[in-house]
């Protein structure tokens, strides 16, 4: 008797399901598809949506910087901040910089759009990168060292010489050859009144962004310079060779401050270690 129950029973509801098989009411509301408003048309449509049905516009997107998913209706990723539009723009411009190679006798150069088309090296000599800072040297010197002063400067003072870009005294000439050579004070100049120039910080290190009249930049670190065998003002400040002396004592170095960010052309002392951006033109 107790079979034919069973056997009824089976026929009327087709199975017989234990209890312990029998689907929970709450797994039967995890398995509906949870539901959200589109942002734009208002309509409502499931929420794992990557485009609403109805308007075609895009719900999410992923930021290009940390990788989270986020509502393409904000501007900015919730998780870091970054704005997609900007970081997306900014690497255009990186690419478009960078994206072919530019080179003089196997260093590369950046074309600022400056009136006087002059290419300046995206990298100091001694470096890889345009954040790393490189050799130091002496007006008139050619080749680096590790002490700076009066002792050991090689060139005469009380002399008063005339441009030494391009010949014998230029640094970048006799280090990188071609057509590379020191620029000159004006040309200097030309950076400051023709081009955008940026307190950064690039790879961990602190300097100057000078961007073009084209939108392509160089990045000049903050290095310092060499008195003697010390390193004074490293991530402070940035000092960079001319070619013009000043006088019979001084020749004109560009600076840059971080503290104030400003940059100007001045007189410093010949003997001292600077750092060395070459140019082409």
């Amino acid at each position: 008797m107790h079979d034919n129950k069973v056997s009824e029973k089976a026929q009327w509801e087709g199975t017989i399901t234990p209890d312990d098989e029998t689907p929970s009411i709450t797994s039967q509301m995890q398995a509906q598809p949870q539901m959200m408003f589109c942002y734009k048309c208002n309509n409502v449509i499931p929420g794992n949506s990557n485009y609403c049905p109805y308007c075609q516009v895009k719900l999410f997107t992923e930021c290009p910087k940390c990788g989270a998913k986020y509502s393409s209706q904000y501007p900015a990723c919730n998780q870091c901040g970054t704005n997609r539009e900007e970081y997306l723009k900014t690497q255009r411009q990186e690419q478009a910089t960078y994206s072919h190679k530019n080179e003089i006798n196997g260093h590369e150069y950046v074309d600022l759009g400056l009136p006087s088309g002059l290419k300046w090296a995206t990298c100091n000599i001694g470096a890889n990168k345009p954040e790393e800072y490189g050799d130091f040297f002496a007006w008139g010197e050619v080749v680096s060292k590790k002490k700076y002063g009066l002792l050991n400067y090689k060139v005469s003072l009380g002399l008063r010489m005339k441009e030494i870009s391009e010949t014998q005294h230029d640094a970048a000439r006799y280090n990188w050859g071609g057509s590379w050579r020191l620029p000159t004070r004006l040309e200097f100049q030309e950076l400051i009144n023709k081009c955008t120039i940026n307190r950064t910080n690039q790879n961990g290190k602190d300097g100057f962004k000078i961007i073009g009249t084209n939108g392509n930049y160089i990045f000049l670190p903050a290095a310092g310079y060499y008195n003697g065998t010390l390193l004074t003002n490293s991530g402070k400040g940035g000092y960079f060779l001319s070619s013009s002396p000043q006088n019979t004592l001084n020749a004109y170095i560009f600076g840059f401050y971080l503290s104030t960010a400003c940059c100007d052309v001045g007189g410093a002392c010949r003997e001292m270690g600077y750092s060395v951006r070459p140019v082409s033109g």
